[in-house]
């Protein structure tokens, strides 16, 4: 009922799209929301890597402000504060080559997803395509006899007219013409409700008509039985959350592992942390 509704509440396209099967998988990468989703997941998780070369990188980090207060004997005062330090990583028991691969691997489940998410949505939108084909295949071989039903309800006239047949011939015609108009204004409606959902896995506008092969063919590709099977996405997505689960367990085994790290800075105090009035006897150095 919602389907009905939501095809009686989108305007009628103004002239149809063509739309081929070998269509199908350049639409679903770059316009289907779901697989366009995945893929901006996957993107976004190579992003990330790249951690165990930023690891090596010195840090400089840096703050300042100021602050009112009353501490002990004295009265308000204001004393800024701030520091500036800078750090470098030497040595970090191998966590940093863990973690590099632990990215690694959710780059390599990002891309599973994606590649499953798009495997499904090109045969949602293959069964789709096929699906609409048929029914407008069925509902040309529904008009054809029609036509057909029509030539020969004016055959049944004349033989009625010429006294050849009796009006029971009349009735059952009539009767086979309500029974196709109903069927094929049925596959009309189903096509209409399949069209609906191929544009929406397709990207295309609500409304979008297609105009598509109206036959079925029936070829026997023999290449498809002797094709090397491919790697399927599920698959690879559960060897990278595999690999994940052993960066987990890597970077588990390593909590003993010692670290070295280099720093110095400059650090301003106020009064209320060091005890000495002289704002130069308030400022650390260290390395």
């Amino acid at each position: 009922m919602r389907l009905i509704l939501l095809l009686l509440s989108i305007p009628a396209a103004a002239e149809p799209v063509p739309l081929a099967f070998a269509d199908l998988p350049r639409l679903v990468q770059e316009r289907n929301g779901a697989a366009r989703g995945a893929a901006l997941q996957a993107e976004s998780a190579g992003r990330r890597l790249g951690h165990l070369r930023r690891s090596w990188l010195p840090t400089l980090e840096g703050r300042a402000g100021g602050e009112g207060y009353t501490t002990g004997p004295h009265g308000w005062r204001e004393d800024p504060f701030g520091s500036l330090e800078a750090g470098l990583g030497l040595f970090r028991g191998g966590r940093d080559q863990g973690e590099e691969g632990l990215r690694r691997s959710r780059v390599d489940a990002a891309l599973a997803a994606s590649a499953q998410s798009q495997a499904a949505e090109l045969l949602a939108a293959r069964a789709g395509f096929w699906e609409l084909v048929s029914l407008r295949e069925q509902s040309a071989i529904v008009g054809d006899a029609l036509e057909r039903n029509e030539k020969h309800l004016e055959l049944a006239e004349r033989r009625i007219k010429a006294g050849l047949a009796t009006e029971a011939d009349r009735l059952e015609f009539h009767i086979h013409r309500s029974i196709l108009a109903e069927e094929r204004e049925s596959l009309d409606h189903e096509s209409e409700l399949v069209s609906v959902d191929l544009a929406a896995r397709l990207g295309q506008p609500a409304g979008t008509g297609f105009a598509t092969s109206t036959v079925v063919p029936h070829g026997h590709d023999t290449e498809l039985m002797r094709a090397a099977a491919p790697v399927f996405p599920a698959v690879a997505l559960l060897r990278a959350e595999e690999a994940a689960a052993s960066g987990h367990k890597l970077a588990a085994e390593r909590w003993w592992a010692p670290s070295l790290d280099l720093y110095g800075g400059y650090y301003l105090y106020t009064l209320r942390d060091r005890d000495f009035l002289s704002r130069g006897q308030r400022d650390d150095r260290a390395v």
